[in-house]
């Protein structure tokens, strides 16, 4: 099925909720942008490159709000990357592997973070960087503003920027 072009026009009705078309300037017009059929290659329509990045094919790398995240597995560290220029931003060493990747805000600053299990590893938009070691039994998350680690007695406690252990959480822990 082929979409194109075209102006649409809508009825207004009267107060007994009969439509009638209108003309003039109660009309409400609006223009359908042109559409891309999907097996167009977006090689075809963008043709400018910005940068580029080598990668391994195991390794992956997010676009993330804080910028494009690598975890180099010949070096063995967290890299991050500005998402315009392709220019490192920050570089963390990373031991283990990626379990999972999270974005989240660190001081109101994009930020994102790595889990591999027996750490957290993160690294804000402005290229800090910060390491913590998890305990046996620690579970991190991510669902609110601030990484957490819940231990396997249910203590929830925040990962901070700046603090080199976790901190006790204290109300709402996911908005900390």
């Amino acid at each position: 099925m082929a979409l194109g072009a075209g102006i649409f026009t809508w009825q207004t009705s009267d107060s007994t909720g009969a439509a009638e078309h209108t003309v003039g300037s109660e009309d409400w017009i609006s223009s359908a942008p042109e559409v891309t059929s999907a097996e167009e290659a977006l090689t075809e329509n963008y043709t400018e490159e910005l940068w580029s990045h080598s990668l391994d094919p195991e390794d992956q790398a997010p676009w993330l709000e804080a910028g494009v995240l690598l975890a180099d597995s010949e070096d063995d560290d967290l890299v991050l990357l500005d998402t315009e220029t392709g220019q490192e931003k920050a570089r963390v060493p990373l031991e283990g592997t990626a379990e999972y990747t999270v974005e989240f805000l660190a001081e109101g600053v994009p930020a994102a973070g790595v889990y591999t299990g027996e750490q957290f590893v993160a690294i804000t938009a402005e290229g800090e960087g910060q390491t913590w070691e998890l305990e046996d039994g620690q579970q991190p998350s991510s669902m609110g503003t601030t990484p957490m680690v819940t231990s396997e007695e249910g203590e929830t406690s925040a990962l901070l920027f700046g603090e080199e252990e976790p901190v006790e959480a204290e109300g709402n822990p996911y908005y900390y």
